[in-house]
């Protein structure tokens, strides 16, 4: 899902994909560090459920990965959120 805003724009995606949390995690730390972007912060996430965040920035591109543990342990619930300014 994409959203204008009058600073840019913002894409939200939302998928649930195999695997344990913490192959993802170091699929996201690799794949966008290679793409150029620096991570600026790491943490839990807000539902405090053992979950990820992760913050990576590239110009004026800012990309959260939140990486949630489900009732599987061969699965992870993945949320994008990329953050493009306009102007």
């Amino acid at each position: 899902m994409q959203r204008d805003l009058p600073t840019g724009a913002v894409d939200q995606v939302v998928y649930v994909a195999p695997g344990p949390l913490r192959a993802a995690e170091e699929f996201y730390r690799t794949r966008l560090r290679q793409r150029g972007y620096e991570l600026a912060r790491t943490g839990a996430t807000m539902n405090k459920d053992g979950g990820v965040s992760l913050v990576f920035l590239k110009g004026r591109e800012r990309w959260v990965v939140m990486l949630h543990p489900t009732d599987n342990a061969d699965k992870v619930k993945i949320v994008l959120v990329i953050a493009r300014a306009g102007g």
